[in-house]
């Protein structure tokens, strides 16, 4: 389900004209934090097609990222993705409109609408520069 998720959530992001996911100074996480927050209220209201999405997105004690985020950027690089790996400040989205489309019919028309909220949100959401590795006080 997490696979899928990001697959979706990436076409989403595509379909907003995003090209690149940027993660230096992680920034990638900072926006996903909106994303999880919103995924976990989108489920806890029962919302028409969050039973298709993950329950929710929880960032590791340790750092304060995401680890299935970073997961599923380094899986996306074997298809839609493209980074000048080792070091990379991000990753080119390199599905083009259609195929963005395409991933997202694997989804309900519900399911479809929530990802398009996540990713709005994700695109609004201000980044904060903060250390690597201190997690956000609770």
């Amino acid at each position: 389900m997490t696979d899928d998720f990001f697959e979706g959530f990436f076409a989403a992001l595509r379909l907003r004209d995003q090209e690149f996911v940027e993660t230096r100074d992680n920034v990638h996480h900072e926006r996903f934090r909106a994303v999880a927050a919103m995924l976990q209220r989108q489920r806890a209201e029962h919302l028409d097609g969050s039973d298709e999405l993950p329950r929710a997105f929880k960032p590791t004690m340790a750092t304060g990222l995401y680890s299935e985020l970073d997961d599923a950027l380094l899986r996306f690089q074997a298809g839609y993705g493209r980074s000048p790996n080792p070091s990379y400040p991000g990753l080119k989205l390199v599905l083009t409109g259609q195929q963005a489309k395409d991933v997202l019919l694997d989804f309900s028309p519900a399911a479809r609408e929530l990802l398009d909220r996540l990713a709005d949100a994700f695109l609004a959401a201000q980044p904060k520069p903060r250390a690597v590795g201190i997690p956000d006080p609770v």
